[in-house]
C-alpha cells in the first residue's frame, strides 16, 4: 500500500511538471502559425499582364473588342481620352477633336487589350477596326466606337480608373455604311490632271495611314468608296519643290459625318510660299546662321504625316525661303551645332505678329515672314 502511494506521489509530480511544458510547446507553435501567417507575401518583381498592375497613382483600362456577333476583333487600335477633354469638345462639330490620347493598345487575336500608366479619373475609352484606310472595298465597315456601343462621344459612358484593381470594358463594334467620297479636279494653270495620284490621311491615335486611294480619271473627277465616319486629309497632286519648283497640289480637310461627300471641287495650285529671316530677341547673341534651319508643321498635328512637315535651311544672310505650303502652320528654329538650343519666340507674318506656337494659317501666294528667336530655357536638375 506504502509503494502505491508513492508510486501515485512521483505520477502527481510527472504530471504537474509535463503540463506547463506541453502547453508551452502548443503555445510557441500557435504563435509561430499567427506570425507565419501575418508576415507579408514576397512582391514578384514579373507582372503579368492580366494581372495590370501600375505604379501607385496610377491605374490600368482592360477589357475586349467584339463584333455585333460578340465574335472577338483582332487589330483594333483601342485608345482613352480625359472624360473632361472630350465633354470640352463636345459640340464642337466643325472641327476636330484636337485633344491626344492618354493611353492606347491594339487588341491581339483574342480581341484582348490593356492600356496602363493612368493617373486616376475619369476616362472615355474609344475603339477603331484597322486598316483606318481600306485598301479595297470591304465587305463589312464599324465606326470609331465609344464605350459601351455607339458613335456619338456625348452617348459614351465614362469608366473611373483608380490603383486598386483594373477598370474592366467590352466594347461592341458599331456596323456603319461604307462612306463614298466623290469629286473633281481641276489646274489653276489649266494643266491636264488625268492620272493624278489621290490621297488619304487618317489618324487614330499612335496608328496612321496614309493610302493612294484612287487616280483621277481623264475627265477629271475620282472617287473613293468604303471609308468610315471621321476626319480625314485629302491631298491631290505634288506640292513644289527643289526637283519640281512647278508642281502643283491641293490639300483639304475633310469630315465624313453620316452620309456621302459629292462634288468635292479640288482646284490644283502652288500653294503658299514664304520668304523670311531669322532675327534675333534682344539679349539673344547668335554669331553664324550655320546650322540653323527653320520647321513649319501643321497645327492639327494629328492630321498630317512627317511629309506634311516643311523645312529650310537658313542662309549667310539669315533668310529661308518655303514653298508648297497650305493650312496652318506652327514655326520653330533649331540648329545642328549646340550647344546653341534656340526656339522660336515670336512670328511675324506680312505685317501681323503671333506668338510662337500658335497656328498661321497660310492663304494661296506669298507671304513675307520674320522669325524672332531666343535661347531655350536649360532643363532644370531634378534633385532629390
Amino acid at each position: 500500500m506504502k509503494s502505491d502511494n508513492v508510486a501515485l506521489a512521483i505520477a502527481d509530480r510527472l504530471f504537474a511538471w509535463a503540463v506547463p511544458l506541453i502547453f508551452a510547446f502548443i503555445s510557441q507553435r500557435v504563435l509561430s502559425s499567427v506570425e507565419a501567417v501575418q508576415q507579408p507575401t514576397p512582391k514578384s518583381d514579373s507582372v503579368d499582364q492580366t494581372s495590370a498592375a501600375a505604379p501607385k497613382g496610377y491605374g490600368v483600362i482592360t477589357g475586349t473588342v467584339v463584333n455585333e456577333r460578340h465574335e472577338p476583333v483582332r487589330g483594333v487600335v483601342v485608345q482613352a481620352f480625359s472624360a473632361a477633354d472630350v465633354h470640352d469638345s463636345r459640340g464642337q462639330l466643325s472641327k476636330p477633336r484636337r485633344g491626344l490620347p492618354n493611353g492606347s493598345a491594339v487588341t491581339n487575336a483574342e480581341g484582348h487589350f490593356v492600356i496602363s500608366g493612368f493617373p486616376v479619373g475619369e476616362y472615355v475609352v474609344a475603339a477603331e477596326p484597322q486598316p483606318l484606310i481600306p485598301d479595297r472595298l470591304p465587305t463589312r465597315v464599324y465606326g470609331t466606337t465609344f464605350y459601351p456601343s455607339t458613335l456619338d462621344d456625348y452617348k459614351a459612358v465614362s469608366v473611373s480608373v483608380s490603383n486598386y484593381s483594373p477598370t474592366t470594358v467590352q466594347i461592341e463594334l458599331v456596323p456603319v455604311r461604307g462612306m463614298r467620297i466623290a469629286g473633281s479636279v481641276v489646274s489653276g494653270s489649266e494643266r491636264p490632271v488625268g492620272s493624278l495620284g489621290v490621297k488619304l490621311f487618317h489618324r487614330f491615335g499612335p496608328v496612321a495611314s496614309n493610302s493612294d486611294v484612287a487616280m483621277v480619271s481623264a475627265e477629271g473627277t475620282f472617287e473613293i468608296r468604303g471609308l468610315r465616319p471621321g476626319w480625314y486629309r485629302l491631298t491631290v497632286g505634288q506640292r513644289p519643290s527643289e526637283s519640281r519648283p512647278d508642281g502643283e497640289f491641293a490639300d483639304k480637310l475633310i469630315e465624313l459625318r453620316d452620309h456621302d461627300l459629292e462634288g468635292l471641287a479640288v482646284v490644283l495650285g502652288p500653294g503658299a510660299s514664304m520668304s523670311g529671316r531669322i532675327v534675333a530677341e534682344p539679349g539673344t547673341s547668335l554669331q553664324t546662321p550655320t546650322g540653323l534651319r527653320v520647321t513649319a508643321s501643321i497645327g492639327f498635328e494629328q492630321f498630317s504625316d512627317s511629309h506634311s512637315i516643311s523645312s529650310s535651311p537658313v542662309a549667310k544672310d539669315w533668310s529661308f525661303r518655303m514653298t508648297g505650303l497650305s493650312s496652318g502652320y506652327h514655326f520653330d528654329v533649331s540648329t545642328d551645332r549646340p550647344p546653341t538650343p534656340l526656339k522660336a519666340s515670336r512670328i511675324i507674318v506680312d505685317g501681323k505678329q503671333v506668338p510662337a506656337g500658335e497656328d498661321v494659317e497660310l492663304a494661296e501666294g506669298s507671304h513675307e515672314v520674320v522669325v524672332f528667336v531666343t535661347l531655350r530655357e536649360a532643363p532644370k536638375a531634378n534633385i532629390r
